[in-house]
């Protein structure tokens, strides 16, 4: 009877950790927001204009982590005010600079920097790049 009882408090400590683990997996995709379309001119290092098939525009989209659920309905409640808070972290980007991984890299953090810094509480935990082109 007490192996019983035991096996009980097993099972039940189990479908605790596990509705646990599912809430928090629950909250972990409530916190992301994508953020569609931006598009920018980039700045030419050399001072010329691009040459044929070199973009000189970017355009991208991210997909932004907020640290709770109600971070992310606080940007999407201000997607205005977020949306040009990305858009004055944009300004002075070069070409070559977003050619490589590092560029992209300071670029993210360069946004969430900026997010953050907008954001009267919560957080910017991560951003992704789920769409980034040259035209």
């Amino acid at each position: 009877m007490l192996q019983l009882w035991g096996r009980s408090q097993d099972s039940a400590r189990e479908k605790i950790e596990l509705l646990h683990r599912q809430r928090e997996r629950a909250d972990l995709e409530a916190s992301w927001l994508v953020m569609e379309r931006f598009e920018f001119e980039l700045r030419s290092t050399s001072g010329d204009r691009p040459g044929a098939g070199q973009g000189h525009i970017a355009e991208f989209d991210i997909s932004v982590q907020g640290d709770s659920p109600e971070t992310r309905h606080f940007l999407e409640g201000n997607i205005v005010q977020a949306r040009n808070t990305v858009i004055k972290s944009l300004v002075g980007w070069d070409r070559e600079a977003l050619m490589t991984a590092e560029g992209k890299k300071k670029l993210r953090q360069n946004i969430s920097d900026a997010l953050n810094t907008w954001l009267p509480e919560g957080k910017v935990l991560d951003l992704y790049f789920v769409r980034f082109l040259f035209k």
